[in-house]
Formats: C-alpha cells, sequence, structure tokens
C-alpha cells in the first residue's frame, strides 16, 4: 500500500541513502550527500503541488520511497523511485511500487498517460519500468551535469489502461506470496545475530539482524522445514505451515556442549588419511578442485564402521577457490564411502564473489552413487 510521507518517515530516508552516487541517481542534483531533514522541509516548501509517498508490504514494512509530480501537460510524473533495503532490489518490489504509484496518478489525475525519467545507464531501472509498460524514448530528453560528468536522461512513458491491468494482475499473484519472519535468541533471552536461517530443500536464505530478526520473502502457500545454524550452538529445525497469511517463529538456540576429543587414535595419521579420502571424491581432482581449501577441517566429524568411512558437520565448513574467486559455506548432512560406493547428503550455503556479484544457493537431501564431478561445488 501507499502512505503520504511524514516526517518520522526520514528515518528511513536517511537509512535508505547510503552513499552520494544513490543519491545523484534518486534525487539529481536536488540534495547533497548526506541528505537531511532540512533539505527535505526546503523541497517541499518550494513544490507544495509535489507529493512523496512510503511503499509498505503486504505485512506493513516500508520498503520504498517515491514521488508523484503533476505537470502543465496533464501528464503527472513519477520521481526519485527508491527500494529502500539493497536486498529487495530486483525481486519484484519495484515493479509492485511503481504499479501503486501509477495507479495513484490514475485515482488522482484521471490522467491517460504516466512519464518518468531515467538516466540511460541505469539498466537495472530501465528494465524495471519496461516491465511495467513504460515505453523507452530513445532520443535525449536533456543532460544532467555532476562533477563535470555528463548524465544523458531519457523520458519513458507509458498508458494507464495498460498499467492498471497489469496492476491488477501482479495484486491478484501478491495475494498467493507471503513472508515468514521471526526471531533467534540464546537460552538467556538475548539476540543472536549472524544466525543463518534458511528453507530445507530451496533456495531461500538469510541471517539475523542484530535484534536477532530474520525475514523469508515471496514464500506460496505450503509447509516448510526452517533451518537454524550458529557456530557454537546446536542446529534447529522448524516445521512451518504457510496457508493464507504471514507466520512468525520465535526459536530458541542452546549452546553446544564442548567436545574436547580426549579420545585419540594413533598419532592422528587416521584423521589425515580420512580428510584426504573426503577430499577426493567430495572435490574431484581437477585443476579447478585443486585449487579448493577448506579454511576449517576442525568441523568435520570423522567415524568408522567396519569398512565405511562416515564424515558430519553441525557447523559450516567453508570453501574457498582463489583460482575462481569465491567463498562456499557447506553444513555437511553425511558422507560415506565404503570405498565402491560414495554417498553424500549436504546442505550448503554458497556465496560466490565474482567482482560485484553475490549468488545464493541451498541444496540438501542429496544422495548419488560415484559422486560425479560435473557436480561439484567449484563449478
Amino acid at each position: 500500500m501507499l502512505k503520504p510521507y511524514a516526517s518520522s518517515d526520514f528515518l528511513l530516508l536517511e537509512k535508505w541513502v547510503t552513499s552520494p552516487e544513490l543519491l545523484l541517481q534518486f534525487s539529481g542534483t536536488d540534495f547533497s550527500y548526506p541528505i537531511t531533514q532540512q533539505q527535505i522541509l526546503n523541497y517541499q516548501a518550494l513544490h507544495p503541488d509535489r507529493t512523496f509517498y512510503i511503499g509498505y508490504s503486504q505485512n506493513d514494512i516500508p520498503f520504498a520511497f517515491g514521488e508523484i509530480i503533476p505537470q502543465e501537460s496533464g501528464i503527472p510524473r513519477l520521481g526519485r523511485i527508491l527500494i529502500g533495503d539493497s536486498k529487495l532490489r530486483g525481486m519484484g518490489f519495484g515493479k509492485y511500487f511503481i504499479r501503486m504509484l501509477v495507479e495513484k496518478c490514475r485515482s488522482t489525475y484521471d490522467c491517460k498517460k504516466v512519464e518518468l525519467f531515467v538516466w540511460e545507464k541505469n539498466q537495472m531501472a530501465i528494465k524495471c519500468y519496461k516491465s511495467v509498460g513504460f515505453e523507452y524514448i530513445a532520443e535525449k530528453h536533456n543532460t544532467l551535469v555532476y562533477n563535470g560528468v555528463n548524465y544523458n536522461i531519457h523520458k519513458m512513458i507509458q498508458t494507464l489502461i495498460t498499467i492498471f491491468l497489469l496492476l491488477f494482475s501482479f495484486q491478484l499473484h501478491a495475494q498467493n506470496v507471503f513472508t515468514l519472519t521471526g526471531t533467534v535468541k540464546n537460552a538467556k533471552g538475548e539476540p543472536l545475530e549472524a544466525a543463518t536461517v534458511f528453507i530445507d530443500g530451496s533456495k531461500k536464505i538469510t541471517a539475523t539482524n542484530v535484534k536477532g530478526e530474520f525475514t523469508l520473502t515471496n514464500l506460496s502457500s505450503g509447509t516448510y522445514q526452517v533451518v537454524v545454524n550458529m557456530l557454537g550452538y546446536s542446529s534447529v529445525k522448524k516445521d512451518v505451515v504457510i496457508a493464507d497469511k504471514p507466520e512468525a517463529l520465535n526459536i530458541l538456540l542452546l549452546q553446544k556442549a564442548i567436545d574436547l576429543k580426549t579420545v585419540v587414535i594413533g598419532n592422528g595419521s587416521q584423521r589425515k588419511n580420512f580428510l584426504k579420502i573426503f577430499m577426493k571424491y567430495f572435490m574431484g581432482e581437477s585443476e579447478n578442485a585443486k585449487a579448493c581449501k577448506i579454511l576449517n577441517t576442525d568441523v568435520i566429524d570423522f567415524s568408522t564402521k567396519q569398512s565405511l568411512v562416515e564424515a558430519t558437520s553441525e557447523n559450516f565448513f567453508i570453501i574457498e577457490n582463489m583460482k575462481l574467486g569465491y567463498r562456499i559455506k557447506y553444513l555437511l548432512r553425511n558422507f560415506k564411502d565404503s570405498g565402491a560406493v560414495k554417498e553424500l547428503g549436504i546442505s550448503f550455503h554458497l556465496s560466490m564473489i565474482r567482482k560485484a556479484a553475490t549468488k545464493q544457493l541451498v541444496y540438501t537431501n542429496f544422495q548419488q552413487k560415484n559422486w560425479l564431478i560435473g557436480s561439484k561445488p567449484y563449478i
């Protein structure tokens, strides 16, 4: 939903505008970094006919800022569109917010078209606007000069009959998508920051904030198993059913008893041998595999039963590949080696960092014979 901007909302805007570059993209040269409450008040006094809005999600969480600007042509213009939390960008919230703004233009001004301006190099925004029906005008509208750099600005136009139909379609879809929120605390009731929270068998993963809170979005109705892990604490799994409304969980993590591992077989050579077997079949033997390194092998536990070697890990172990430029966090369910047959059950969180790109994946409950090189984590 849309709510008119109030002075108390400035704290959101101050939090969302995190750099001079983002401010320039958001507002042009009307404001200077860091943005202040007084700058907003001065702008509103200079343009009393313009209206700021805050976009709210279905569970009433603010996520976006935007402006509607009336024009003498009778065609209102959208401006200063910002999806606040960077984690929500690229997830459909921008489309949802723009459609709400356009519908507000239609109901307020009874107009047939809506305009907006966009920097030609902001391809993510252009793609978003096009996806809701805006037409990109190739001819340059004007040029903004900032710190000696030229920024070419283009106009985009949309007719409202198309937008209204798209908005209606999106609302129908949004009615079947829900959010799962929760809080993770320890036995003393203290919030736990940086606990890993993910849904078993999916790509949905997040981490708790300083208040121990987490949010998983875009969930359809169904039954899910939520897994929570944190170093030094026992893992917790909870089943949750999402029917027709958002759900919330309160999760308690208990500290693990410290295993002093006082029983040592031989001189440790057995563990080294087990680790060598594990690395061979878990990583593979290609050149890329040889570049992989487990940074914390101490979290991997080995055991034997007759000729069977098993490996598990209660905490994530970290694989780094400097050659390909990524770091991976794995939660190992089970690894079994009986000589001829290899079985592997894993959950892993992949944070592959190449340049500025970050990708996250979670896979679970995978088993197969003769673990294939083509499925190795370095790919």
